[in-house]
């Protein structure tokens, strides 16, 4: 879990929280005024400094920017691990297996 918390409005644009603390940390969110849709954030780590980073933007796409700066961006796991995926509950019929698996095999697909 990353403790990021991330706000929008067309009011006020996009700004982020990122706290940085490795204990074990809870956010609690409530809701303040039902009518409005205001919501407030509780913090609480086990131990450790308070280290947090506000992250401003105009746009989401800004904030997870300066998130990926600050965090490093996800590397795209390798080809073999996608096949994992794969669930055994989505399928119709019998017919529906040999198909996705004619299908696996004509791409080249790791499964």
């Amino acid at each position: 879990e990353v403790p990021l918390v991330v706000s929008q409005s067309e009011e006020f644009g996009t700004a982020g929280v990122f706290w940085f603390n490795p204990t074990e940390t809870f956010v609690d969110v409530e809701e303040v005024n039902g009518d409005k849709k205001e919501l407030r954030t509780h913090w609480m780590s086990e131990s450790g400094v308070i280290d947090i980073f506000l992250l401003p933007g105009s746009n989401p796409q800004s904030l997870y920017q300066q998130y990926a700066h600050l965090t490093g961006r996800v590397a795209l796991p390798p080809m073999f691990s996608l096949g994992f995926h794969q669930c055994r509950w989505n399928y119709k019929d019998e017919r529906d297996v040999y198909n996705v698996h004619g299908k696996f095999e004509e791409y080249d697909y790791p499964y």
